[in-house]
């Protein structure tokens, strides 16, 4: 393998990599929440939740339709307590991590990262795995999620993907068809897998996805450190832990306030997706739905497959023609690539890192306060009023919709100012679109 030549390994698809780590993660994510769910049901002698859709309602041996509505709000309550605080647990301590990856990918190689990516997510999956089959309390599943946060989570992994690519494509279109070949494959991997998976777990087969993702991640891990293509960065020294923040200091004013509302738009949006995919699925296994897991993950790979169309064909259409997508796209998840675009603008072509460094931590300690806040409203409404977070978030989509309008203003009072940040729209992460649209995409 030494002998591989440098040439080669730039050929070598990334897009590999993607699949397998995008499969293995999107898997996860089901299985432990789903996992979680019928465990709550059953502590409360409600079996087979997950496939029967009338008892994901009601506790069938009971005559009282009070008492049985009591039975399925406690269940919803518990399940969403549980959910909410395993995911606030990653999303609080991935923040530094995150931080620090593209840094540490640049000094000590994309390869030796991606390892550690690799190892954080097979030791999840090793935690679950004993979790499922000895059926050990849930508790356990924090010492996984700790872990895999400590890794890089996805986010993480994407970070290195993207650094690799910038390192074998050259500045441009061939890079920004590179990135656009990537965003697809990892969309559309996760519908897939995500509408697979409802098969699967209908039939409460937890523990065979769990293995089928540690032989998919241990693969990835040898193929990551053997194949993946890097160039060997100068080993500089790390600047403060807040320089990325300083561009927000350092702006002049007018472009200072272009940059807070941009990013206001962004993290408010952000929270909103986080919201609902946390409690989507509880929302629709209660009455009146009673939807059984198989509708629910059908439903999500629906919506995944179309937000892929939309970002990557509606949007990149609508660039040719118009400037006027800012406000479209805060309508759907295609907002985050064109304001992620728009902050890239706004800064120097030196301080592209700083800019999306900055907005991947604040997005996850936005995250870990939306998984918080929704999981509470969600636990406080569930008896009376369970849709009361999708009122909530539908709101705040309404504020930030005024939010883009002003910004779309301020941004033409240049001509030239918005198209240029929106001809950035290739070249912007896509790794929070798609873990959120998964965890947490």
């Amino acid at each position: 393998m030494v002998g591989i030549s440098s040439a080669i390994l730039n050929c070598i698809p990334v897009e590999i990599l993607v699949i397998l780590h995008t499969i293995s993660v999107m898997t996860l994510i089901p299985v432990q929440s789903y996992y979680l769910i019928d465990k709550t049901a059953k502590q409360h002698n409600q079996a087979h939740i997950l496939k029967d859709s009338e008892s994901a309602c009601h506790v069938s041996n009971e005559t009282s339709t009070s008492h049985r509505n009591d039975s399925s709000d406690i269940i919803q309550r518990e399940a969403a307590e549980n959910l909410m605080y395993l995911s606030l647990c990653v999303t609080i301590v991935s923040v530094i991590p995150i931080f620090l990856f593209g840094y540490l990918s640049d000094v000590y190689g994309r390869r030796q990262m991606w390892t550690v990516c690799a190892c954080g997510t097979l030791a999840k999956e090793i935690i679950l795995l004993l979790t499922v089959v000895y059926e050990l309390p849930t508790w356990v599943l924090y010492f996984g999620q700790v872990i895999f946060a400590l890794t890089g989570t996805y986010s993480g992994a994407m970070v290195i993907i993207f650094g690799s690519i910038s390192d074998t494509t050259e500045e441009g279109k061939d890079r920004s068809f590179r990135i656009t070949v990537v965003q697809g494959t990892g969309m559309l991997t996760s519908a897939v897998t995500t509408f697979g998976m409802g098969f699967w777990i209908f039939e409460e087969a937890f523990k065979f996805p769990i293995i089928m993702t540690l032989f998919l991640t241990a693969i990835n891990l040898v193929l990551g450190f053997l194949l993946l293509p890097q160039k060997k960065q100068p080993a500089t020294k790390l600047k403060t832990v807040l320089a990325p923040f300083k561009i927000y200091i350092d702006a002049e004013p007018d472009r200072r306030r272009k940059m807070f509302l941009c990013l206001s738009v962004f993290l408010v949006l952000s929270s909103c997706l986080v919201g609902k995919l946390g409690y989507q699925k509880l929302f629709l296994m209660r009455n009146p739905l009673c939807w059984n897991v198989l509708h629910v993950q059908v439903l999500r790979a629906m919506q995944t497959l179309f937000n892929t169309i939309f970002v990557i064909g509606i949007v990149r259409l609508l660039l040719r023609i118009t400037s006027e997508n800012v406000l479209a796209g805060c309508m759907s998840i295609s907002a985050f690539p064109m304001l992620r675009a728009i902050m890239s603008k706004l800064v120097g072509a030196d301080e592209q890192g700083s800019v999306f460094a900055s907005m991947a931590c604040l997005d996850e300690l936005v995250a870990a306060i939306a998984h918080l806040t929704y999981g509470k409203l969600y636990t406080f409404s569930v008896a009376w009023f369970p849709g009361l977070i999708f009122v909530v978030m539908s709101g705040l989509s309404i504020i930030t919709l005024f939010g883009a309008k002003v910004l779309h203003g301020w941004m033409h009072k240049d001509p030239n100012e918005s198209v240029k940040a929106l001809s950035y729209i290739n070249t912007s992460s896509f790794s929070s679109d798609t873990k959120e649209t998964g965890n947490v995409i």
